[in-house]
C-alpha cells in the first residue's frame, strides 16, 4: 500500500514509513525543488501519490490501462469522469474512469449487451453509437 506524507515529516526523527525511509532521505536544499517535493497528486485508481512535477509530463504514472483516461495526464477531467448523466451510459464512448471490480476494469461501457445502441438518447445525436451508424439514419437535417 502506498502512503504520502508531508515534507515536514521527512527527517523529523519520527519514523512514518514502514522501513524508516522518511528518516534516511536527503532533502534537497533548492527552494524550488523543496516546494515541489511537498506537493502530491493522488491517483485514485492506483491508491498512489506522485509528485506534482510528474503531472502532465506526457507519461501516465497513475496506470496504463486506459491511456486516454490517465488521471495525471488529464487532471481536469477527473471530476467529470466520476459523475456522468444517465444518457451517456452505454453510448459507445468511455466517460467514467475505470474501476477494478472482481479483477476486471469496469466503466460506463461495461456489460452493455442489453442496451440498444439506437435509443431515445443516441438517435440522431450526431455520433455513430451503432457500428453501422443505424442510430443516425432518418434524422431531420438542422
Amino acid at each position: 500500500m502506498s502512503k504520502c506524507i508531508s515534507r515536514y515529516r521527512i527527517n523529523d526523527q519520527i519514523i512514518d514509513c514502514l522501513y524508516g525511509d522518511d528518516e534516511f532521505f536527503n532533502l534537497p536544499r533548492d527552494a524550488q525543488v523543496v516546494s515541489q517535493f511537498g506537493k502530491f497528486f493522488t491517483c485514485s485508481q492506483r491508491n498512489a501519490c506522485i509528485p506534482y512535477r510528474l503531472v502532465k509530463d506526457g507519461i501516465c504514472h497513475c496506470g496504463e490501462e486506459f491511456q486516454t483516461l490517465c488521471e495525471d495526464e488529464n487532471p481536469e477531467l477527473i471530476d467529470a469522469k466520476k459523475n456522468i448523466s444517465f444518457q451517456v451510459v452505454c453510448d459507445s464512448f468511455v466517460d467514467l474512469l475505470p474501476i477494478i471490480i472482481g479483477g476486471r476494469n469496469e466503466t460506463d461501457e461495461t456489460e452493455c449487451e442489453q442496451w440498444s445502441c439506437n435509443n431515445s438518447y443516441t438517435h440522431c445525436d450526431g455520433h455513430w453509437n451503432c457500428l453501422s451508424g443505424f442510430d443516425e439514419i432518418d434524422c431531420n437535417p438542422t
